[in-house]
């Protein structure tokens, strides 16, 4: 057993062999996205719900329905969301399934939603650009790691305004535990990273709540800057800063320009979140910054001589 895996362990150092586990992988993890983003915002609603009934009513015993007590992450098995029909072992398949049922429910005909299909080819894009970028190697299963989490949490913050701690401190604990064998910045540069990410995005929400009255961000945001920092170090904060900010107003603009604010589309609610655009900076830095960080150095560079 120990032989073959290691066999196993010598073929994937390979670039080949590991450019088709990394696809394979990204199509298994892409299905198991699409649930994770359908189901984790409304377990954590029902948990909301609970707390606050037992807050309200203390003195009553709590009804929790047959839903709340059944379903977690990893039961029921998948179901269609429309009719709650479980799903066959074909149309589990990654992205296939999609395509033979033709984007609809094989038992009620209700057309499937299109993010289901695009996260899932999002996760094998990501991992096939990391394997190619990095090849065989620990760095590349973390950056695919650490792309998957920010595809949940982009899709997530998009659909609900929302960022679970569950995910953003594994973002977090996992960024400080890689870079403790200084996968892509230092300790301490990881450690600094986290806190002066959460503090920079913290002082500015209370700067504007402040002056204007008014809430700009969800704390989530603090929450994911400070992984984006653990993961990065602290002296590409900026960097990540700045590719969210103008990724950010790329799309707000021509929003906000058309006067076209989708709010019915359940993708993209009535006010724009910013957590998809730091995620967006995240991974673009971890996967492209040694190749950006010289340009963006002599943009500012010159920028500031003239």
């Amino acid at each position: 057993m120990v032989e073959r895996l290691m066999e196993i362990y010598t073929l994937l150092q390979q670039p080949t062999p590991f450019l088709i586990f990394s696809m394979l992988m990204g199509a298994i993890i892409g299905s198991f996205l699409t649930m994770l983003v359908h189901r984790l915002p409304r377990i954590m609603e029902r948990e909301w719900h609970s707390e606050c009934q037992q807050l309200l009513t203390p003195e009553t015993t709590q009804e929790i329905t047959q839903e709340a007590i059944e379903e977690s992450l990893a039961f029921p098995g998948s179901y269609c969301p429309h009719c709650n029909h479980p799903l066959r072992w074909i149309d589990n398949l990654p992205i296939l399934g999609f395509l033979l049922n033709r984007g609809r429910c094989h038992h009620c005909d209700t057309a499937i939603h299109w993010r289901y299909l695009l996260l899932e080819l999002m996760s094998v894009a990501v991992a096939t650009s990391t394997a190619l970028l990095l090849g065989p190697g620990l760095q590349a299963v973390a950056v695919m790691l650490f792309s998957w989490v920010l595809l949940a949490l982009l899709f997530i913050d998009l659909e609900h305004q929302l960022l679970p701690d569950s995910l953003t401190y594994l973002l977090l604990w996992s960024g400080l535990l890689f870079n403790q064998l200084q996968l892509f910045t230092t300790p301490s540069s990881a450690l600094w990273g986290a806190v002066a990410g959460y503090l920079s995005l913290w002082s500015v929400f209370h700067i504007y709540r402040l002056l204007t009255g008014k809430i700009g961000m969800g704390r989530g945001d603090f929450k994911l800057f400070a992984a984006l920092g653990a993961w990065c170090g602290w002296a590409v904060l900026p960097q990540i800063l700045l590719i969210a900010s103008f990724s950010g107003i790329l799309i707000a603009l021509p929003l906000l320009l058309l006067k076209q604010r989708p709010s019915s589309s359940p993708i993209l609610t009535t006010a724009i979140p910013f957590g998809p655009f730091l995620a967006i900076g995240g991974w673009i830095t971890v996967t492209w910054g040694d190749l950006l960080n010289p340009w963006i150095l002599g943009l500012a560079f010159s920028s500031g001589q003239g």
